[in-house]
């Protein structure tokens, strides 16, 4: 019987995780999802059919592109509760689509969010970076994002710790091993 690799093209791997779609859970851990991988979850995510509450993604080598397209996916998708992209190498390049999800039009709104911003802007005025948040829309479902171990700033990691003060929906957020600063530690 001649072996199949479900990882070695985006439409096997799409037509794989299509199958799964009545699954609760779904851990992918230690394997190598780049950005095909990632267009490939964002369709299985959107799907309408798809009943994933847990999604464990971590040591994937996501990168920035597929966790932009990942969290495209989830815009669409009101069953997933648990997300662990942790160990995906992703940067605050992919902190705008992360906060786009809680937030709608956050990116275009907060230039703090820009990785060429002033970064000194971070630590004036928690408080008013709080208050530029709450206009924001609240998130979809998801209650627990673990994005630890990745190399995530400031940046990103402000606007998230601030997501905890206003939305009641996420209740775990894991930031540990990333570059965090004084900021991030003043946002809690």
């Amino acid at each position: 019987m001649p072996h199949m690799d479900l990882f070695s093209t985006q439409p096997t791997f799409l037509d794989a995780l299509l199958l799964l779609k009545s699954s609760r859970k779904l851990s992918l851990a230690n394997n190598y999802l780049d950005v095909r991988k990632g267009v490939a979850l964002r369709k299985f995510i959107k799907n309408e059919y798809c009943c994933l509450v847990e999604l464990n993604l971590a040591n994937g080598n996501l990168g920035n592109a597929g966790t932009q397209a990942l969290f495209e996916g989830l815009r669409d998708n009101q069953t997933l509760k648990r997300l662990n992209i942790s160990e995906n190498k992703i940067t605050d390049v992919a902190g705008n689509s992360i906060c786009d999800y809680f937030y709608d039009e956050i990116a275009g709104k907060m230039s703090i969010l820009n990785p060429d911003a002033n970064k000194s802007s971070l630590t004036r005025s928690p408080t008013k970076l709080f208050q530029k948040f709450q206009g924001g829309k609240r998130p979809m479902n998801l209650q627990s994002l673990n994005l630890s171990m990745n190399s995530l700033s400031d940046l990103t990691c402000v606007p998230l710790a601030y997501n905890l003060h206003c939305n009641s929906e996420l209740s775990n957020l894991h930031l540990g091993l990333n570059y965090l600063g004084e900021a991030t530690g003043a946002a809690f």
